[in-house]
């Protein structure tokens, strides 16, 4: 099991590793064997840390979405006792309503290639289209999206309403961030969608294309046609 612990460039690299250090000995150690590497070839300096999935006590690591919250909330802790400033937030709090790529996909990406499961789901996102008419049906992980979305975007609106009426001219300017924070979580697009409009729009292309030979074709036989009876109306003279 592998998990990654990232922080913006401007956090002290030796900082993050040590405050990956510190969560995995309180969180695993005599219980999983693990390793961990620091990485700053990218703008995020980032830790690896790879756990052996069996522990000593032959139970297999099960890391459930509150487990990977109780892990977030801990680095942002150690973070925060070495001096570097950090919050656990869930992604949909921050607008992100895509999940991560797992790590080979993610290299794969990085390298300019292209992940044979992004062919996989293009082929299933055409199916989905010619079944349904052009139309990309509606999921229900796209509707709960939508919801979590509303559900975030009410609760920020709620406290920005709640810093507005207060008589602190710091508490009035973080209410008119939070306004401009949240105005800006209205992108709900899912990878689906943006494969089904990838392809609606190569499809326009082709027909555009077809289209223009078409007349082009059409145009040289017209040309043809004129050119063979010019001849033969020279002839006949």
């Amino acid at each position: 099991t592998s998990i990654v612990f990232s922080m913006p460039g401007t956090a002290n690299a030796e900082a993050v590793k040590d405050a990956v250090r510190a969560l995995a000995r309180q969180e695993f150690q005599g219980r999983h064997d693990y390793a961990m590497a620091l990485h700053t070839d990218t703008q995020h300096p980032h830790v690896h840390l790879t756990l052996r999935t069996v522990g000593e006590d032959g139970q297999k690591l099960n890391l459930r979405k509150a487990d990977l919250q109780r892990l977030r909330d801990t680095f942002a802790e150690k973070l925060r006792t070495r001096g570097i400033e950090a919050e656990s937030t869930p992604r949909h709090a921050r607008g992100v309503t895509r999940r991560g790529e797992v790590t080979p996909v993610y290299k794969i990406r990085q390298r300019g290639g292209k992940p044979l499961a992004d062919a996989r789901k293009m082929r299933q996102v055409r199916r989905d289209l010619e079944d349904n008419g052009g139309r990309l049906p509606q999921k229900a992980w796209d509707d709960a999206l939508i919801a979590r979305r509303n559900r975030v975007m009410a609760t920020y609106d709620q406290a920005a309403t709640i810093l507005a009426g207060s008589a602190d001219p710091k508490d009035r300017d973080l209410a008119r961030e939070t306004k401009r924070f949240a105005a800006r979580l209205t992108e709900t697009t899912t990878q689906r969608a943006e494969m089904a409009r990838s392809l609606r729009t190569g499809d326009q292309v082709k027909r555009d294309k077809t289209v223009k030979g078409t007349k082009a074709r059409s145009v040289e036989h017209d040309l043809l046609k004129d050119r063979s009876k010019t001849k033969r109306g020279d002839r006949q003279r």
